[in-house]
């Protein structure tokens, strides 16, 4: 599944709304925003942070490069929501604008090519910076399941290893906290959640079966729907 693509956007939107996310992350990234009005959201995607910030009194510069994921934010937008969310198509590389009072990127620092050289960006527009970063470390979520059951497992991404290195060889004090998240999964449909998981893993549609049947496996039925509890790690990084 390709980030910029359209489907991407709207099953990244509907999954984790269906979940209830970002859940407790939203508590957690607001209590180190306390104080600050001016907020960066680098990687905004459809605004699951960006509104409820919004909407808890922060002016929101929300930067996101994929227009799809866009579109979603603001179709979410209300008149008072609007009035305090900046949106800019951008990279964070390519992005320029008015220094914050504070910055968040949350689990947005994947896909930049250059991490201390993002880091040393964030550094110069906010003074006070979060970041979210995947753990794999007592993870258990249907993706990594069906990862390792079809074959599709990936070497675990050193994410944050990379996040430490650079801040250290900027010199900068951070502090790291561990947090956990559950999010559950309700469906009746498995062959949908089968061709979801298809598209995302990148199997062809001929394991459309074989991926229902581990779904089934690994899900809780009640009656007609069935029920799946992830519990997903992360590293909150504070500098």
């Amino acid at each position: 599944m390709r980030f910029y693509d359209k489907q991407f956007a709207l099953d990244y939107e509907q999954r984790l709304a269906a979940e209830s996310y970002p859940g407790n992350l939203l508590d957690l990234v607001a209590q180190g925003l306390d104080g600050a009005r001016h907020v960066i959201d680098v990687g905004a995607g459809t605004g699951f942070f960006a509104i409820p910030l919004a909407l808890r009194g922060h002016f929101i510069e929300a930067i996101e490069p994929s227009p799809h994921m866009l579109d979603i934010l603001k179709g979410k937008l209300d008149a008072e929501t609007a009035v305090r969310v900046r949106i800019h198509q951008s990279t964070w590389e390519d992005w320029s604008g008015e220094r914050g009072d504070a910055l968040i990127c949350l689990h947005s620092i994947y896909p930049m090519p250059d991490i201390e050289a993002a880091i040393a960006k964030m550094i110069r527009y906010a003074d006070r910076r979060i970041l979210l970063v995947r753990s794999d470390e007592g993870s258990r979520n249907l993706s990594a399941i069906l990862r390792e059951k079809t074959g599709k497992g990936r070497s675990p991404v050193p994410f944050f290893e990379g996040v430490e290195r650079s801040l250290q060889s900027l010199g900068v004090e951070y502090a790291v906290r561990p947090v956990e998240q559950r999010r559950i999964s309700t469906f009746a449909d498995s062959r949908g959640e089968a061709l979801y998981y298809c598209r995302y893993l990148g199997l062809p549609e001929d394991r459309v079966e074989d991926v229902r049947m581990l779904i089934e496996e690994q899900a809780v039925r009640h009656g007609n729907t069935y029920r799946f509890e992830g519990v997903y790690h992360d590293l909150m990084v504070v500098f």
